[in-house]
Formats: C-alpha cells, sequence, structure tokens
C-alpha cells in the first residue's frame, strides 16, 4: 500500500479453528496530506502467512483496491499589510496553502484604492511574476516602491491583486490590501515683526512647511 496516503489497523489477522468463520475488520483510514494531488488509489494485499499446518491455506492471497478522496485546494493569499510612507519600500507576503507536484508562477498587479498611481503615492506593478515551487506553507514576496511626497494627508490604500497563474488548479482569487501610513507632519512659524504705535494695524505671517 501507499504510506502516505493511508493506514490500517491491525496489520494482521488470526483465524483458529474456533472463530474461522467469524469476521473480522480492519480499520483503514486516509491521512491528511496538505497536499493538492486528487483522488489517489493504494492496493492493500491480504495473504497467508503460511504458518498453518494445513497446505489449503498456503498462498492464499487477494486484493483490496482503496481510492482516497482528495480534500485539499491550493490556494494563494495575500497578506495585508502597513507601512511608512518614507520606508521606501513596503513589502507584500503571498502564501501558499497546500502543496502542489510542480512549480507555478502567479501574475500580480496593484490597483488604486485611496492612493494613486499617477499622483506620486507609489510605482504601480503590471502582470509581475512571482514563482512558487509548490510546496505547503511556502510564502513568496512582492516589493512596491513607495513616494514620499511631503503632503498631510490620511492614511491611503492601495491593492495587489492576482491576474493569472499558471496551474490552473492553483485558487488565486484573493487580495491583499497595502495601507500607507503618512508620516508628513505640518509646524506653522510666525515671522517677526515691528510696527510702529502710530500705524494702527500690524501684519502678522503664519507660514506652514507642509502642503495640503
Amino acid at each position: 500500500n501507499d504510506s502516505s496516503e493511508l493506514t490500517y489497523s491491525p496489520g494482521s489477522l488470526t483465524f483458529s479453528p474456533d472463530n474461522w468463520s467469524e469476521a473480522q475488520t480492519v480499520v483503514v483510514s486516509g491521512i491528511e496530506d496538505h497536499f493538492d494531488d486528487g483522488s489517489q488509489t493504494s492496493t492493500i494485499t491480504v495473504a497467508s502467512d503460511n504458518s498453518t499446518t494445513d497446505s489449503k491455506y498456503d498462498g492464499l492471497s487477494d486484493n483490496l483496491t482503496v481510492t482516497t478522496l482528495d480534500n485539499d485546494t491550493a490556494v494563494v493569499t495575500i497578506d495585508n499589510v502597513s507601512a511608512l510612507e518614507n520606508a521606501g519600500t513596503a513589502t507584500m507576503t503571498l502564501r501558499l496553502t497546500n502543496g502542489v507536484s510542480d512549480n507555478f508562477t502567479v501574475y500580480v498587479s496593484t490597483s488604486d484604492g485611496t492612493a494613486f498611481e499617477d499622483e506620486g503615492d507609489y510605482t504601480a506593478l503590471s502582470s509581475v511574476p512571482v514563482s512558487f515551487t509548490g510546496t505547503d506553507n511556502e510564502t513568496q514576496t512582492v516589493s512596491i516602491t513607495l513616494l514620499n511626497d511631503g503632503y498631510v494627508e490620511d492614511n491611503e490604500t492601495l491593492t495587489l491583486k492576482m491576474g493569472s497563474v499558471s496551474n490552473s488548479a492553483v485558487v488565486i482569487t484573493d487580495t491583499g490590501t497595502l495601507t500607507i501610513a503618512d508620516d508628513d507632519v505640518a509646524s506653522v512659524t510666525i515671522a517677526d515683526v515691528s510696527v510702529s504705535e502710530s500705524a494702527g494695524t500690524a501684519v502678522v505671517t503664519l507660514v506652514s512647511d507642509q502642503s495640503y
């Protein structure tokens, strides 16, 4: 039998003149392997060990075919991540759950959320290949370039999504969100001014060091 697909217990049965007509049970159990390999067949051989002195039982054997139905689906997911705007790059992690028998490639792209590529928030990705060897719980990373724009603004987001995959059995419906945390802080300075007391009014200038 294929020991990676199933186990059975007990490994032997004893029949005697007293119980020869009674049915005995062998329990066959599938093994959870976290591997998307489809249904698999294994053969269990039942054979006499020729320990009896009765030669009629010598060489008796039969085969039982067992099919284990696969319950694993290979899925790639993308972790959400946050990064400061002045970090330069943000790293997003893609994770394979349940292995496959061969390597494959996923193609990823970014799309605007409240962060906009054409406004200088980040550098967009388009159909960038990410290669996997096919191992369960394998991770691969993608780097996204962040642009420090000098504006005081709310935190902004963009989405990393998977557009296609070389192995059609791998599910790639997940998306990941990158949150760009603004690192700009505005301060206001007030310029010193002198004015004659007879002027009636004085103009005081306040200057912000950040754009909005």
